[in-house]
């Protein structure tokens, strides 16, 4: 799911390492490629279930770095961090 472009996106993004899930949501909308819900998905998390990885919430970076050509540019405002989901 490609990021709108010229508009302000929403993200959710939840780290439950005693469950061993991780979920995003972008505009409300479960993003199926960003879950992690402790059933092996074929090319998603597979590659990690399959081993012992869980994801697991040590810090939070935010920030953000290029892989390919191109510039991009992404700003974060209004950042909040809970312990429950906090919705857009």
């Amino acid at each position: 799911m490609p990021l709108a472009t010229g508009r302000w996106s929403c993200l959710e993004f939840m780290v439950d390492g005693a469950q061993g899930l991780l979920r995003t949501w972008v505009d409300g909308t479960a993003v199926a490629g960003l879950t992690v819900d402790g059933t092996p998905t074929h090319d998603i998390d597979g590659q990690w279930l399959n081993r012992t990885w869980r994801p697991q919430l040590t810090d939070l970076r935010l920030g953000w770095e290029s892989y390919g050509d191109g510039s991009d540019t992404l700003w974060f405002d209004d950042v909040a961090v809970g312990s429950s989901r906090v919705g857009c």
